[in-house]
């Protein structure tokens, strides 16, 4: 049972056990995590200027920021987010391989940038719930496949670079909280 566990500077968390938390646990350095889903807050928080390798599991928050390039490569099986997925800012950014995507099920905090500069990199809004989404953030793929919809909140531009797959489900916007495509 871990409380509030902080995983060093610059070595790796390696678990092939199961993690159970009540509290946050801030990762430094590269994740391999083999569970399937982690009932905690999980932060990716490295500051450097280099890469930190994301584990895909299924979170019920994750958040992250720093500006070491985040790295999702795994193409076995997504990251999710049950409850939130956050970026801080544009020094976020995440590098997602094109066999893979990311899985949001809650709330959408976007402010960082996925896969700049490229085409591909799909994040899915898969809620059972109308979801929350704002920032200001890129995306190269959005994809909303949630019946009960998805709504763009507190007056801020989601920007989509390639395009938005609308599969299921209303996606609710206004003149002031909206979504930006930036493709034709």
């Amino acid at each position: 049972l871990l409380h509030g566990v902080v995983a060093g500077q610059s070595g790796a968390l390696t678990s092939d056990g199961v993690i159970h938390n009540e509290g946050t646990i801030r990762i430094h350095g590269n994740a391999r995590i083999a569970q399937d889903t982690i009932r905690a807050v999980v932060e990716y928080v490295r500051d450097r200027a280099d890469s930190q390798t994301v584990a895909h599991t299924t979170y019920d928050t994750v958040r992250f920021s720093g500006r070491s390039l985040k790295l999702m490569t795994d193409a076995a099986r997504p990251v999710v987010s049950m409850t939130l997925f956050r970026s801080a800012d544009t020094s976020t950014v995440i590098e997602l391989a094109p066999t893979t995507w990311i899985e949001v099920n809650g709330t959408l905090r976007h402010d960082g940038l996925i896969n700049p500069g490229r085409r591909d990199g799909t994040m899915k809004l898969r809620g059972t719930r109308p979801q929350d989404i704002a920032g200001r953030g890129s995306i190269p793929i959005l994809e909303l496949a949630n019946d009960s919809g998805a709504v763009v909140t507190q007056g801020i531009s989601l920007r989509v670079v390639e395009r938005l797959d609308l599969q299921r489900g209303l996606l609710n916007i206004t003149a002031q909280d909206n979504v930006r495509l930036l493709n034709d």
